[in-house]
């Protein structure tokens, strides 16, 4: 490891690895696509009726539900030495939920330059880059802004006119262009 890595450690990793979307954010994506299910949460953090918590363990369960999946995946080096999960499988299990007919919203950090990004993110039909950083809550605590920018990967075959103008509101949406 190098030197700066002590200096830039909070770049890369987290302690916490449960932050909570903004309520914000959630309300206005809600309202574009009306979730059904937290795909990853528990009783306090969950953003919807319908949850999957760690016992029930969202990585082994299909996300299938009367309308669009919400995913706040948790991650991180602590999050990975506890689990053995990391953002890759989170986003390989949404790939293959949204394969399957099920579709959803994942919001994760814009690691473009990742495999788990290319592997998972680039086949997803839509991406939202949202301006501005997003600052998660813990315990709805608002904390520091982060040290990297978010993105919305759309897991949804079709967006109505109505849902990319709201989507626009909030971002830069780029559809996938798939060869």
């Amino acid at each position: 490891m190098s030197d700066n890595y002590e200096k830039f450690k909070g770049l890369y990793s987290s302690k916490d690895w449960d932050y909570e979307t903004p309520i914000w954010l959630f309300d206005s994506l809600k309202e574009i696509f009306d979730f059904q299910l937290d795909a990853a949460a528990n009783e306090f953090n969950t953003k919807c009726d319908d949850f999957i918590d760690e016992e029930k363990d969202a990585l082994l369960s299909d996300w299938k539900s009367n309308g669009y999946w919400w995913l706040n995946p948790p991650w991180g080096r602590e999050y990975k030495k506890y689990s053995g999960y990391t953002i890759d499988h989170w986003m390989n299990h949404a790939l293959q939920q949204y394969q399957k007919g099920n579709e959803g919203v994942a919001i994760v950090s814009a690691r473009t330059d990742t495999k788990w990004w290319h592997n998972n993110v680039r086949k997803a039909p839509f991406v939202l880059f949202p301006k501005g950083r997003v600052a998660f809550l813990i315990d709805n605590i608002k904390k520091n802004q982060p040290n990297f920018p978010s993105a919305l990967v759309i897991y949804v075959d079709d967006l109505s006119g109505d849902q990319i103008n709201m989507l626009n509101e909030i971002g830069w949406l780029v559809q996938s262009v798939t060869y």
